[in-house]
């Protein structure tokens, strides 16, 4: 292209040296030369622009292709993602809440035993949350309970073989 230009360039200025010389035979030569050989280069020129613009509209096409491949890459890696983060969300969201449901329910049910007077269950206190010192507070009470009972046991047994002896 700047080769096409250059002689174009050349051909132009002998036009107007020829046209400047004010001679009849110099306006002639300049008449020759823009329709002879400056046409000529002017038609290099242009066909060379033509090609040139013809491979950026195909670069600038593949490049467009690629771009839209690419967005529709990264929007299925952002829906798989998110898909991906919505699942481990919902396991995480099972698994917190079977940790409070499952203690909580033997918890329940060792109050239900207990209330029962069934004193020998223990309510779950393994861990340090909240259910597990719930369990422990449970089977503390249970334990006062036991204890308690058992005095009260032994006392009525005393007060039993002190009411059978005979009084002097």
């Amino acid at each position: 292209l700047s080769q096409s230009f250059e002689q174009f360039m050349s051909i132009d200025q002998q036009a107007i040296i020829a046209y400047r010389s004010g001679t009849a035979g110099g306006r002639v030569r300049a008449g020759q030369l823009i329709a002879g050989p400056s046409d000529t280069a002017m038609d290099q020129i242009m066909q060379t622009t033509d090609r040139f613009l013809q491979l950026i509209s195909a670069q600038a096409e593949t490049a467009k292709s690629a771009a839209a491949s690419d967005a529709r890459t990264s929007r299925d890696l952002m829906i798989t993602a998110g898909l991906v983060c919505l699942a481990l969300a919902a396991l995480l969201a099972v698994l917190v809440t079977r940790s409070i449901t499952v203690p909580l329910t033997a918890t329940v049910g060792a109050l239900r035993d207990i209330a029962a007077k069934d004193l020998t269950v223990r309510a779950p206190q393994h861990g340090n949350d909240e259910l597990a010192t719930m369990g422990r507070a449970v089977n503390e009470t249970v334990d006062v309970l036991l204890t308690t009972f058992g005095m009260i046991g032994e006392s009525s047994r005393t007060l039993a073989g002190a009411s059978s002896e005979p009084t002097a």
